[in-house]
């Protein structure tokens, strides 16, 4: 299974523990550095959405405040895919979530 995690470029290395410890069970990340030089990021999220059946969602303050996970997030709700929330900041409460979910 592949998943696309939703993350706060601030938040690189939560992300990267979890992709470690996903990977020990098979699962695997989608990872926008291992993008091909030349591509277009809309291009290659596009087809992440299509090609992943999962995003997690690592929830932080960071992650709330940034627009481009918002952008993210928003495709997958809307093609009634998984969207699993990671709560991974002690201050973030279910009521700081977006509304959707």
């Amino acid at each position: 299974m592949k998943l696309f995690i939703s993350h706060s470029s601030k938040d690189k290395s939560e992300f990267d523990n979890l992709c470690l410890n996903l990977a020990r069970s098979g699962i695997v990340c989608w990872n926008r550095d291992s993008m091909l030089s030349g591509t277009y990021l809309s291009d290659e999220l596009r087809g992440a959405i299509t090609e992943c059946p999962v995003c997690v969602f690592i929830a932080t303050e960071n992650s709330l405040g940034s627009g481009r996970c918002q952008v993210e997030l928003g495709p997958f709700w809307g093609a009634d895919k998984t969207v699993i929330i990671y709560l991974a900041d002690s201050n973030i409460t279910i009521e700081s979530l977006p509304k959707q979910f």
